[in-house]
């Protein structure tokens, strides 16, 4: 999560590809997990929806 909301903080500034970064540590993360439970697993879906509407925006951008 950590690494989402400093992706999410970096986007906000412009600065897409630190975000891009911070967003693929957040997903690299969520799946080297050995741990996940239901609700953790809802909430990482969540963000890798927002992770991936970040990324198409940057690549659009490029």
């Amino acid at each position: 999560m950590v690494y989402s909301n400093i992706g999410s903080s970096y986007s906000k500034m412009g600065r897409d590809k630190e975000a891009q970064r911070y967003f693929n540590d957040a997903r690299d993360e969520y799946d080297s997990s050995s741990e996940k439970s239901e609700e953790c697993h809802k909430s990482w879906v969540m963000f890798d929806y927002i992770n991936h509407a970040i990324n198409d925006r940057y690549v659009a951008l490029s």
